[in-house]
């Protein structure tokens, strides 16, 4: 609700018209006639009065109602049963590519957790050795997944325009 709403007045009134009704306005909602019930509201009657009551702070608060809003971001991708669908290029699904690298991350890490117990089971340095590597990987795959997935983003977006 905006400041000329919370006084009941068209963005048009007076200085003499915004003073009437804010005396108005605080003579409903003052807490001691309203209750506790009224304080928000009485909150909400003063700060719009402190605006339009200013001269240059009721310019200011004109000048970005009047400027064209920007749309709100909704979200870039929404997920569905398939994998991502990307609202942003009309309905792009993404490759079989894709969904390999953003699960063969985990999978690795699995792989490396079973060889480590296996390692200490069996003791087995070597592989330990296997699983300290599969690590290295699971990291480096982590790190690397995001970036190429999100470079072929930047090339699928490009191919669309």
């Amino acid at each position: 609700m905006g400041y000329y709403e919370r006084l009941g007045v068209r963005p048009d009134a007076s200085a003499a018209e915004i003073r009437t009704a804010y005396v108005r306005a605080a003579r409903r909602w003052h807490p001691d006639i309203a209750g506790p019930a009224g304080a928000a509201r009485m909150q909400q009657v003063n700060e719009a009065w402190a605006v339009l009551s200013d001269t240059r702070r009721r310019a200011d608060y004109d000048r970005r109602r009047a400027a064209p809003r920007r749309p709100e971001p909704g979200p870039a991708f929404v997920a569905d049963a398939d994998g991502l669908v990307s609202e942003d290029v009309g309905g792009y699904r993404p490759a079989g590519g894709v969904r390999l690298l953003t699960t063969l991350p985990p999978l690795i890490v699995a792989a490396a957790l079973a060889s480590a117990v296996l390692a200490v089971v069996l003791r087995a340095p070597a592989l330990a050795a296997l699983a300290a590597a599969a690590f290295a990987l699971a990291v480096a795959c982590f790190l690397a997944a995001p970036l190429l997935v999100m470079g072929g983003a930047r090339r699928t977006e490009r191919s669309v325009r």
